[in-house]
């Protein structure tokens, strides 16, 4: 008898009505003052090449993810000094890179998959001149994402990539769904794992969004959602139409993703010109559900919706196309009902995380008028948000700032992201500049994050994406040198 994921149980409502009314009273209680922390950098380093990255640079327009957990671990990438084979169907700097995971203050070489690698655990391979991809660690340190195995797809011409499990200093292939490549996305605290993996049918639209994002240099047949349970890849099929991905599980087993919902050919949709219907969707005890089927009539109206966040509660956010589909809003999915966010007053809104209280963070953009643009044109700048009990409220902006978008919130409503320092061009949605910064929000305070760094630190933050609950950050940024980094914000006082 198969087993079922937790969701399908009551073991949901009991374990949520202890959990959850902890965050909220935790909310309730949020000290009145604004003041910030101070922050130790440290710099997570690399293997030996200049470089390291995390998940959403070499997956840029992947959904929001996990990549700091709530012991302080880290899943990133760090560069080797080795050239990339398959340059130029490469990753970033065309360096090999390996999986890292920093841990107790020590960064390990997950290492990659060795040639020709079995189903199942095998012990990694920590010196093949090809490169692994962490993309999503959970809470007791299982780390999943892909891996390359020195082989070309046949179809694809690039790089084959093989989604993939580290645990206890194995790394597990989980296999395809028959195609040549898979990648995983998501893993919960049990070792469910999820992701996309390639079937044998044929791909009509081999670089595609939302699929395009994990595999990167194409899919020469159609991805489907997977659930890796039990040591075993479940299909988790599709809505209808060619393809599915899976991005979140959850620990009851719920699973969020994307998936066709037909074989249309929707020739205004901005992000798959010419692509079928795209709807989210929630899966559990064994179906897929649909979840714009569950809005009401006309309230988003476009063809391509994804999701961006799940949480231990089964609620969900993402976006959704409006009726002209070059603009967007995002909902939120919960008990089966679907809401839509709204906006700051512009005409776009895009949810980036979502945590255990239902509190969603993102960007939207405000009508304003552009003083380095032609005069009399109107772009709609990004502005971070909260939403929380049915209200948006825009953050404001980091001193000498532009726009900024929020990417994290932790159960204690400190809010993470990037800010842009200057706009350069007009593009819908974006603020495009060449110099970029990081910024923490709480109770009701926006700061740049270089400003909040303790004496000394050298690296210049470009990004803050991942905020745990003990106030750790997540971010990127530039040592003296030009060398990119990750690093971990740990936050102190500054005589500490």
């Amino acid at each position: 008898m198969k087993s079922l994921p937790l969701a399908c149980f009551g073991t949901l409502t009991l374990i949520l009505a202890v959990v959850l009314p902890v965050n909220l009273r935790a909310q309730e209680n949020e000290d009145s003052s604004p003041k910030h922390h101070h922050y130790k950098v440290v710099d997570l380093g690399s293997f030996g090449g200049g470089n390291s990255y995390a998940q959403g640079v070499f997956l840029p327009f992947f959904p929001g993810t996990t990549t700091l957990n709530h012991s302080g671990a880290v899943a990133a990438w760090g560069d080797t000094p080795t050239n990339d084979p398959f340059s130029p169907a490469c990753y970033v700097d065309c360096l090999v890179g390996y999986a890292l995971q920093w841990v107790h203050g020590t960064a390990n070489n997950l290492g990659v998959l060795p040639q020709n690698p079995i189903i199942g655990s095998q012990q990694p391979c920590f010196d093949c001149i090809w490169s692994s991809f962490p993309l999503a660690i959970s809470r007791s340190g299982l780390v999943a994402g892909q891996s390359e195995n020195n082989d070309v797809d046949s179809l694809t011409h690039g790089p084959l990539s093989l989604a993939v499990l580290w645990k206890n200093g194995k790394i597990s292939n989980l296999g395809t769904l028959g195609g040549n490549q898979s990648g995983a996305t998501g893993v919960n605290d049990w070792g469910d794992v999820v992701g996309g993996a390639l079937t044998t049918a044929s791909e009509t639209l081999p670089l595609r969004a939302p699929y395009f994002d994990v595999f990167l240099f194409g899919n020469g047949t159609t991805s489907h959602a997977f659930w890796w349970h039990d040591g075993k890849m479940h299909d988790l099929q599709t809505l209808g139409g060619p393809d599915s991905m899976a991005f979140f599980v959850n620990d009851f087993g719920q699973i969020a993703g994307a998936s066709d919902v037909d074989f249309n050919s929707n020739v205004n949709q901005v992000e798959n010109p010419g692509g079928p219907t795209i709807h989210p969707f929630l899966w559990e005890c064994g179906k897929m559900r649909d979840l714009i089927a569950d809005a009401p009539a006309n309230l988003f109206g476009g063809t391509y919706g994804i999701v961006s966040s799940l949480n231990d509660a089964g609620q969900v956010t993402g976006l959704m196309n409006l009726a002209d589909d070059a603009t967007w809003h995002s909902f939120l999915w919960e008990h089966g009902h679907v809401k839509d966010l709204g906006s700051l007053g512009g005409t776009f809104t895009t949810a980036h995380w979502l945590n255990n209280s239902g509190q969603i963070v993102g960007r939207s953009s405000v009508k304003d008028l552009c003083k380095d643009c032609p005069t009399g044109d109107q772009l709609e700048l990004s502005h971070p948000f909260l939403w929380k009990n049915g209200v948006m409220t825009d953050l404001g902006l980091p001193k000498g700032a532009q726009c900024a978008t929020a990417k994290h919130i932790n159960e204690d409503g400190e809010i993470v992201g990037q800010s842009f320092l200057g706009v350069t061009s007009i593009s819908l949605d974006l603020c495009n500049s060449a110099s970029t910064g990081a910024f923490v929000w709480k109770n009701g305070s926006i700061a740049d994050l270089q400003s909040l760094l303790i004496p000394g630190s050298t690296v210049t933050l470009d990004d803050s994406f991942n905020i745990n609950d003990r106030g750790e950050i997540l971010a990127t940024g530039f040592l003296p040198n030009g060398d990119h980094r990750v690093v971990l914000l740990v936050p102190c006082d500054p005589d500490e």
